[in-house]
């Protein structure tokens, strides 16, 4: 086979490969860990605004937490749109971020 060529034969220019995948598309499959914290937050928002603030509050954090392990534990190319900054960077803000606000769920006073 000559250099340059796949076993379907040469390209044209300007036309993709269909078995090559395709760089600048994401599968919704490879977005599941944003897909778990958003369902988390928006869980804890509607707990929220339906009265019970403290657990939603409380929830919604715990949202964050998971996002936070998840970056931790997940390699990069399965981390999807939870992988902003380096590792390190990510799962230092989200797991502050779920801290902050969990302890905020706890020592605000409700009425």
């Amino acid at each position: 086979m000559p250099s340059g060529t796949t076993p379907a034969g040469p390209t044209p220019a300007g036309t993709t490969d269909s078995s090559q995948p395709r760089t600048g598309r994401r599968r919704p499959q490879q977005e599941w860990p944003l897909v778990v914290v958003g369902v988390g937050v928006v869980a804890g928002l509607l707990i929220a605004l339906l009265g019970q603030w403290r657990f939603g509050v409380a929830v919604f954090g715990i949202a964050l937490g998971v996002g936070a392990v998840e970056r931790l534990l997940l390699p990069d190319r399965a981390a999807g749109l939870l992988r902003v900054r380096s590792k390190a960077f990510d799962v230092t803000v989200l797991a502050l971020m779920a801290v902050g606000v969990v302890v905020s769920a706890i020592w605000v006073r409700g009425r």
